[in-house]
């Protein structure tokens, strides 16, 4: 209640430290809480064993499985087979991995959720206002590069276990 008063009155501080996202993205949650049945509800994390089947993940399984960089089918081999290059195919469940486009889209979400993550909370900070313009930039262009770095390959994990659920393949393999 109180974000939302709050939201409601200062729209443009919202809007520019995006904490408007983490509010809608809150009451959507506990909207959702509030209507599905626990025993409805995915349980995050659990990864049972699929093994060979035709039968496909849940989401959730799935995303969680991409987010530690597995195979978003089996769960038991690593997806990726460098930093951020994607395996052409399963090691364990032989699935075409590779046929599934993760190119832009990561470094897009990436650059959204560090952005938001290091900029806006920054001009809230006595920090941004109290120290010279130099010492500023450098350590915000640090820490943007360092979150950007380190958060890019477990996103494009994400990224492919939900091209993967919905069967989102490239139509013709790149040259």
């Amino acid at each position: 209640m109180v974000l939302q008063v709050l939201f409601m009155r200062h729209p443009d501080f919202y809007a520019a430290t995006g904490l408007h996202i983490a509010y809608f993205a809150f009451r959507s949650y506990i909207s959702y809480i509030l209507t599905v049945p626990a025993r409805n509800r995915p349980i995050i994390g659990h990864s049972p064993k699929v093994a060979m089947t035709t039968e496909k993940a849940p989401l959730s399984t799935a995303l969680w499985r991409g987010l530690r960089r597995q195979c978003p089918a089996c769960g038991e081999a690593s997806a990726f087979r460098g930093y951020l290059k994607i395996a052409d195919t399963c090691p364990n469940c032989h699935t075409p991995l590779g046929l599934y486009p993760c190119d832009d889209g990561p470094a897009y979400i990436t650059m959204l959720l560090v952005g938001h993550l290091v900029v806006g909370p920054l001009f809230a900070l006595e920090f941004f206002w109290k120290y010279p313009l130099g010492v500023v930039i450098s350590v915000t262009l640090g820490a943007l590069v360092v979150m950007t770095l380190a958060l890019l390959p477990f996103i494009k994990g994400g990224f492919l276990a939900l091209l993967w659920h919905h069967g989102l393949k490239r139509s013709r393999q790149p040259h």
